[in-house]
């Protein structure tokens, strides 16, 4: 019997620990790069995975050689498969600063009162010098001769636009011309963008074009970039090594072999120009062309019932630095807000949008009006800053329950004219017997009218009698 008893306390026990593991949310933390130059900047993003409770900023530390340029917070839902999750993301620009081997993290991140912490990851930061191209083998064993390997391909950087301001949704475009037919054993290497905050690269796409009567074929992605300060930029040389399809005859681009070729393209120097004086209030680095819709998603409610409002910003622009505009109203209590995504496919322009998300409670009944945050933004097209203006909104909050007479919409109009007066009248039990009886009464002469009388048939027979005997 113990035993048994002894079975079930582990089986509970287990199936409360698969509970609790299965409950508890995934904090995760990662950099886009494991190496970089210095003066060059990468991004860690710390994930929150189906979080149960508020989720608090995340705590960590930087080496000395490492200096945080900036930060953004994200919240995406989804559902699938009958299932909702969630995911809250933060997102932080590191700038590299002084070579060296350092230890990112741990991160810390508590969640609904509870802390967790995510592993640590290493970083080396190494001199530019050692990253420039020179020798004449490459550690892959691919051959760098720039003169032969420009007449078989092409490796080409644009930047759009050319001389950005500070925040400004840019595009970096990587071209690689074949301009000889290639094996399909290609590598490339993405530039550094020290001084940029970037995004992860698009898809790749592959095209043919001319170049001026020759038929070539262009290898594209792309990436967006946002410059985070004014100055002078660098960006860096893109690498690609190739490999022409060879047809076991002497090729007069590559010599006697068809062995791969490591091609460079030139690097970048970028004017960051500054954002001009006078910004308006609620300016806080937004460039792009926006508009702006502030809503609710109600009319009416409650005192005790929350409403949830939404600022949402469309339009092209550095959408994802946006950041959580400062926002109070004195009639309600503001609860923390969210923000909801929807940007392009990553290397592409286009509108995108970021919806900012706040819950609000009443504090008082009636009929309140709930002003938009103050935001604004620069327009670089039209050089000039933009302040946006949406409608108040309009809500009627009906009091939590009826209570005092001056409290409008605590009670129904009709009812507010005629009162209830419970005990204005005392009930008289006689007139409600007196009323019982003659509803009897009527019930039991209306039974007795549609009884059928027995006799009837013996009546019937002595009117035949007498009509046969001549007496009727």
């Amino acid at each position: 019997m113990r035993a048994i008893w002894r079975g079930l306390a582990g089986l509970v026990l287990l199936l409360c620990g698969m509970t609790l593991a299965y409950a508890a949310p995934v904090i995760e933390a990662r950099l886009d790069a494991d190496r970089v130059t210095v003066g060059s900047t990468l991004r860690m993003v710390v994930s929150v995975k189906d979080p149960k409770g508020n989720v608090a900023d995340p705590e960590f530390t930087l080496p000395g050689g490492l200096e945080l340029l900036g930060s953004a917070r994200s919240q995406q839902f989804s559902f699938v498969n009958g299932r909702a999750t969630s995911e809250v993301q933060f997102q932080y620009s590191i700038g590299a600063v002084r070579t060296g081997t350092y230890t990112v993290g741990p991160v810390r991140v508590t969640v609904g009162g509870q802390t967790y912490r995510s592993s640590e990851q290493s970083l080396a930061v190494v001199d530019a010098l050692s990253q420039a191209p020179g020798g004449a083998t490459g550690a892959s064993g691919a051959t760098r001769e720039r003169g032969r390997a420009t007449r078989v391909a092409s490796l080409l950087l644009t930047l759009e636009p050319a001389q950005p301001v500070v925040g400004q949704l840019c595009r970096l475009r990587a071209q690689l011309v074949q301009r000889v037919p290639m094996s399909e054993e290609s590598q490339y290497d993405a530039p550094i963008t020290p001084g940029f905050w970037s995004e992860t690269w698009g898809d790749v796409s592959r095209y043919e074009a001319r170049e001026g009567r020759q038929p070539v074929v262009v290898i594209e992605s792309s990436v967006r970039l946002y410059p985070l300060a004014a100055g002078v930029a660098h960006i860096g040389a893109a690498r690609a090594v190739v490999a022409p399809a060879g047809n076991g005859m002497l090729d007069p681009f590559t010599g006697l072999d068809t062995g791969r070729l490591e091609i460079f393209s030139d690097s970048l120097r970028i004017n960051v120009r500054p954002l001009p004086d006078g910004a308006p209030a609620g300016f806080d680095g937004g460039v792009g062309r926006f508009r702006v819709t502030w809503s609710a998603d109600r009319s009416h409610t409650a005192q005790d019932q929350a409403v949830t409002v939404r600022l949402a910003v469309r339009g092209v622009g550095n959408l994802p630095l946006l950041r959580t505009p400062s926002f109070t109203v004195p009639d309600f209590e503001v609860f923390a807000a969210t923000v909801d995504d929807s940007l392009p496919r990553s290397g592409q322009i286009g509108e995108g949008r970021r919806t900012f998300v706040w819950t609000l409670l009443p504090r008082r009944s009636g009929a309140l009006r709930i002003p938009p945050p103050t935001f604004a933004w620069y327009d670089a097209e039209a050089g000039r800053y933009v302040s946006a203006s949406p409608s108040p909104l309009a809500l009627q909050v009906l009091a939590a329950a009826a209570g005092a007479d001056d409290e409008v919409g605590a009670m129904p109009v009709a009812l507010r004219r005629l009162p209830a007066a419970p005990g204005g009248r005392a009930a008289w039990p006689l007139l409600a017997l007196l009323g019982g009886a003659l509803v009897a009464l009527a019930w039991s002469v209306w039974r007795r009218s549609n009884a059928v009388d027995s006799a009837t048939a013996e009546r019937a027979r002595q009117r035949e009698w007498l009509r046969a005997v001549g007496l009727a």
